[in-house]
């Protein structure tokens, strides 16, 4: 009989054997027989808050593969398991009033539980980390993502440095430390209140979560743009921003006083100088502060962007002036490209000392070389200088750019840039001559009709004189041509009429012919002006149109509330 049937013997063991390995024979208990490996199962569980909890949030989950979505809790708490997940994951969740935080997880490989929160702070190290929107980083997850435990400790590293002085994340992660926040009857833990601060900064900057994370994106080698505005505020105007200044003023004879930083406290009201003296200050109200010391007496208001303008008489009633930009470290790239210039320049080669006005145009490269550069006139056509043309150097030690001139050191230079990337450059000559930088670019919008922009003035004039202290006043726009972009404006002071046509001679200036205004329907004289507006920071400057010292003059105008 075995001999007969050798097919059916062979079958019968193959049988037997495929039912040993299913586990089809056999007890439980036989350690010989295994259960099916179950898939691998990825869960990632947290709280989402924006300060307080989010509750009934929409949280969606994106991993290298998997991908899940589940809703928080009352208190914010969620667990999303993500079946065949594997790292790196991102999150997203979406509160009832359709704000939207981002957060993530790195490594790599399937399976394990992780906790990981989604909040202001994750979503400003998504940004970090990845280097785009967190929003593009969420939708671009895939298989071929990858995100090192390493590159996430840099950006919570970068986060925690751009938030200090409102919060305080010494060895704190925001992303996995325990999380628990403010919702009815639950009080938010330490992590929770730090997330609150940073709502309340942005709040009172008048940014969200969102710009803030832009603002990382957009500056990947300085954290100092977004820090900027992260500082506590004068309780009377929210634009006065706590932290260091440089202070510019290139008519100070010494050296050391002409680019000192002034360390300012809008909380205690005190200003400390370089030499360690601290002196109080006092809110005359809307951005505007009072300093006294023993010899002088400073006026200074604040503009819309942050910038600060000192106007300052001394004990023998001269005046001067100083720009205070918020200190930051920006790289020497930023110096790349067109900008516009307005200078104020000590005159020479003629009879009459004094100032005259400059409207010019620079290129730079982004090494700081200037490589190109052309002087203008009104609306007559620029000149190109011939060169050789000086550079600017970074200064890792003293701050800011050194420019310079065959080899020479004749002057600093500074740049200052707002959350929303708007720049401004501010140059003090060794020879007593300021410039001021604005990259040149069209003007965004025109105003509309009746729409009004309150100021502070004073003017610099051409025997090296201030006018006096800040000015209020006030201009309406009365019409707006479209076609030829010209805008005409009455002065609440003197109601004078003026027209000012935009983006001429050139984008990003704006011009008004001589003799052009009125007064009550009566021609009154009125200078040849090219105007330079900061666009971004809140400053304008009108720069007249004259070589001449005796009729040479330069106003300044500042943004008020």
């Amino acid at each position: 009989m075995n001999h007969k049937h050798p097919i059916r013997r062979v079958a019968m063991a193959a049988t037997l054997a495929a039912l040993v390995a299913l586990g089809g024979c056999g007890s439980d208990d036989d350690p010989a027989v295994l259960p099916p490996a179950p898939p691998d199962v990825l869960t990632l569980s947290g709280t989402a808050a924006t300060g307080a909890a989010i509750a009934n949030g929409a949280v969606s989950v994106r991993c290298a593969t998997g991908s899940s979505s589940t809703t928080t809790s009352a208190t914010g708490a969620f667990a999303a398991p993500v079946d065949g997940g594997r790292l790196p994951c991102a999150l997203r969740v979406t509160d009832a009033g359709g704000a939207i935080l981002h957060s993530v997880v790195a490594g790599s490989g399937g399976g394990g539980s992780f906790n990981v929160n989604i909040s202001p702070l994750t979503d400003m190290v998504v940004a970090s980390a990845s280097g785009i929107a967190p929003a593009a980083y969420y939708d671009s997850v895939s298989s071929a993502t990858t995100l090192s435990a390493v590159t996430l400790t840099q950006a919570v590293d970068s986060v925690r440095a751009q938030v200090a002085g409102v919060a305080d994340l010494s060895g704190v992660n925001p992303l996995s430390d325990p999380l628990v926040a403010a919702s009815p009857g639950v009080a938010g833990n330490a992590l929770d209140q730090q997330n609150d601060a940073v709502v309340a900064a942005l709040d009172a900057a008048g940014l969200t979560v969102a710009d803030a994370s832009a603002s990382i994106v957009a500056n990947p080698q300085s954290g100092d743009v977004l820090k900027t505005v992260m500082q506590p505020v004068a309780s009377d105007c929210s634009r006065a921003r706590s932290g260091k200044y440089r202070m510019l003023d290139a008519s100070e004879p010494e050296a050391r006083w002409r680019a000192h930083v002034l360390d300012v406290d809008m909380v205690a009201m005190t200003v400390t100088n370089q030499d360690g003296i601290t002196i109080p200050f006092t809110s005359l109200g809307g951005c505007k502060f009072s300093i006294d010391e023993d010899e002088d007496t400073s006026t200074v208001v604040v503009a819309p962007s942050g910038v600060l303008v000192v106007n300052t008489q001394h004990f023998d009633n001269s005046r001067s002036i100083t720009i205070g930009l918020p200190e930051q470290v920006l790289p020497l790239s930023e110096m790349a490209g067109t900008w516009n210039l307005v200078g104020w320049d000590p005159a020479s080669g003629i009879s009459t000392p004094g100032f005259v006005a400059q409207t010019d145009e620079v290129v730079m490269s982004a090494g700081g070389e200037i490589t190109a550069h052309s002087e203008c006139v009104g609306q007559q056509a620029c000149s190109a200088d011939p060169g050789p043309f000086g550079k600017f150097v970074a200064n890792s030690t003293a701050g800011g750019y050194d420019y310079q001139e065959q080899g020479s050191v004749n002057g600093r230079g500074f740049l200052f840039k707002t959350v929303a990337g708007a720049s401004v450059g501010v140059v003090v000559l060794n020879d007593g001559q300021v410039v001021v930088l604005s990259r040149k670019q069209a003007i965004a919008a025109l105003p509309a009709v009746n729409s009004q922009n309150l100021f502070w003035e004073f003017t610099l004039n051409g025997n090296g004189s201030v006018s006096g202290n800040f000015v209020e006043d006030v201009v309406t726009i009365t019409a707006v041509d479209v076609a030829t972009k010209v805008v005409t404006r009455i002065r609440g002071s003197d109601a004078r009429i003026d027209s000012l046509a935009t983006d001429s001679p050139r984008d990003g200036l704006r011009y008004r012919a001589p003799n052009s205004c009125t007064r009550n329907g009566v021609a009154v004289n009125c200078a040849e002006v090219v105007q330079l507006p900061l666009q971004g920071i809140g400053i304008t400057l009108s720069a007249s149109v004259s070589s001449n010292p005796a009729t040479s003059f330069l106003s300044v105008s500042v943004g008020r509330p």
